[in-house]
């Protein structure tokens, strides 16, 4: 007989069973539900900054003076705006030290900070991230009121000129190229600066800048970089950059006048040859037939005689104005340019009782209608009358003429702009015939913009014929800057105003390196405001009974409704710092007022296009 003995497992045995199976898997459960807790939160935080984004999105395409109260889209509801301030922002280099601003003068004292505006705007709370977990009966009713699942974020946006005001006291805000190199330069920007206090030490944005908060989410200190061009912050101007070359929406005007000087020329020169051909038989008895019996023969004649005097005018008409209107609201608008030219001369004039003849004629540039919700802008490649392209030397008439006409349409509060604009290559420069504006005429054109402050000036050549006392005459010549006169239309209606004009022509850098326009140069200055009035040139005049040309101001009155004066012609911006600039860097906060301990702040900063 075989005894069997089966007293399976203790309870003893049972226990250190599930003791040891306890510590072999708690480890694994507490990473798996960790690993869970991190999967949520990673995924709340992406949508996050989706909402971010849409939200950057949207303040970078709206035009900063239609972000109001009450304005809404998409996910975007702004609550409050408010009153902009002024924050100072002290500034350090990337090792830690107090950067110093380079000076204009070195009696000057020591600059290391700027002051800058920012401006705070709230938006409405949204829910985001995470659909369960969340006891509703804890929030506040109007956390409740908010539809939807997920945690609730308030939401904050902020508009500074901050990266404005740093370029302008020549340095940058430092931007890392990756987050390896922003996240070396923080920990060395931390030991410079060892602040215990979380709040008020060195962060690294998005961006992978270098930068510290106030209290209000303000930057009050950033790690900078020197840059060596001159910059004029846009904002100060009320100007932006020019948002889109687009032929549909922009009056887009290249070369078309210049080439008209040419047939005005030979329309001109026609009209000289029919009172050569009126008086044939007074020239034949005179024996002088000779000379004008060709349309080169009066040409030439006539350039002997005439050699840039001025007499000749040109009268450049720039017309935005609505076209179709619907309950006092323009639905469409039709840019027209004209050109006027008027000549008041001397040759054969003892066959006009010896009194000048007038010769005038018009020409329309350009003509275009905009189907546009705005009233569009007008790209005008300009350049003062070139009386003869067939000349030795730089042929402008002494005197050019604008006059601007708009209507209330036109001239809102986002009023069009009408950019006149100096290219590089003029007419004088392709022919090679400009110089210096120095009597020798010793520099080369190719030498002007390199090294002659007056490049961006109209130069034209003026000569003097003095007596030799032998029968002879003396021609000496000089330089004289063409004397642009700008004013601008009043109609019978009295609600327009003139159109703020942006230029690159007589622009000059001041003693403070600040980017001026229509500076003094040797001979006077090349625009001039007015000119309503002369009676050499009859067809400058206007339709007394229907309009007024008045003056140009130095400064538009209550521009924009800003509440502010703003000039009317202003300098665009520098080239230089077109890639650099900002109009307004952008500031999004997002804070989770549900579990305020899983709060974090997501910073972003990027141009803002379009803002005011």
């Amino acid at each position: 007989m075989t005894s069997q003995k089966n007293k399976g497992f203790s309870l003893v045995d049972v226990l250190v069973a599930v003791a040891v199976m306890a510590l072999l898997i708690s480890p694994i459960v507490i990473q798996t539900f960790t690993a869970i807790e991190t999967n949520q939160k990673s995924k709340e935080k992406q949508v996050v900054i989706d909402n971010a984004d849409l939200v950057m999105e949207y303040f970078k395409s709206t035009s900063k003076e239609k972000l109001v109260v009450g304005d809404v889209s998409d996910d975007v509801y702004i609550k409050s705006v408010a009153t902009p301030v002024n924050v100072t922002c002290n500034l350090y280099n990337p090792d830690g030290s107090v950067y110093v601003c380079p000076k204009s003068d070195p009696s000057d004292p020591d600059v290391s900070s700027f002051v800058y505006s920012a401006t705070d705007y709230t938006l409405g709370e949204t829910r985001l991230g995470r659909e369960s977990g969340l006891d509703k009966n804890a929030e506040t009713a109007e956390q409740q009121a908010i539809t939807g699942s997920g945690n609730v974020y308030s939401r904050t946006v902020i508009l500074d000129d901050l990266n404005n005001n740093a370029l302008e006291n020549k340095c940058t805000v430092k931007y890392y190229d990756n987050y390896n190199d922003g996240k070396a330069a923080l920990d060395t920007a931390r030991a410079a600066d060892p602040e215990s206090d979380p709040a008020k030490m060195w962060q690294l944005t998005s961006e992978y800048s270098i930068v510290k908060y106030d209290a209000n989410n303000h930057v009050c200190a950033a790690i900078v970089e020197n840059h060596d061009y001159n910059y004029t912050n846009p904002n100060s101007f009320g100007l932006g950059n020019i948002q889109d070359l687009d032929s549909s929406k922009m009056a887009i005007i290249q070369g078309n006048a210049t080439s008209l000087d040419r047939q005005f020329y030979d329309d001109f020169v026609g009209s000289l040859a029919s009172i050569v051909a009126a008086n044939k038989e007074s020239l034949i008895a005179a024996d002088t037939w000779k000379n004008y019996n060709t349309t080169e023969k009066i040409r030439t004649a006539f350039e002997n005689t005439r050699e840039n005097q001025a007499t000749f005018s040109r009268l450049l008409t720039i017309s935005v104005k609505a076209k179709e209107v619907v309950s006092d609201e323009a639905k469409s608008y039709t840019v027209k340019v004209t050109a006027k030219y008027t000549v008041s001369h001397s040759f054969l004039n003892q066959y006009n009782g010896n009194a000048n003849y007038v010769y005038t004629n018009s020409y329309t540039i350009f003509e275009q209608d905009f189907n546009t919700n705005e009233s569009p802008d007008v790209f005008f490649v300009y350049e003062p009358f070139i009386i003869n392209d067939n000349a030795t030397y730089t042929s402008y008439a002494y005197n050019d003429y604008i006059t601007v006409d708009a209507d209330k349409y036109t001239s809102t509060d986002n009023p069009s702009k009408i950019y006149l604009i100096k290219p590089d290559k003029t007419w004088a420069q392709v022919n090679n015939k400009d110089r210096n504006v120095t009597d020798d005429g010793s520099t080369e054109i190719s030498q002007l913009k390199v090294d002659n402050e007056n490049f961006n000036y109209y130069f034209t050549k003026k000569f003097t014929r003095t007596p030799d006392g032998t029968g002879g005459e003396v021609v000496t010549s000089s330089f004289s800057p063409v004397k642009i006169y700008l004013s601008y239309l009043k109609n019978n209606d009295n609600s327009n105003k003139p159109l703020q004009v942006v230029s690159n022509i007589s622009t000059k850098k001041n003693a403070a390196g600040e980017t001026t326009i229509n500076t003094a140069v040797t001979g006077g200055s090349q625009f001039n405001y007015g000119g309503t009035t002369n009676s050499d040139f009859p067809g400058i005049t206007v339709d007394a009974s229907t309009q007024t040309l008045i003056e140009y101001p130095d400064m538009i009155a209550d521009y924009n409704s800003t509440g502010k004066d703003e000039k009317s012609l202003v300098p665009p911006l520098d080239e230089a710092s077109t890639s650099d600039g900002r109009l307004y860097s952008i500031t999004v906060t997002f804070h989770n007022d549900t579990k305020p301990s899983e709060s974090e702040v997501y910073t972003y900063f990027t141009g803002a296009k379009g803002a005011d």
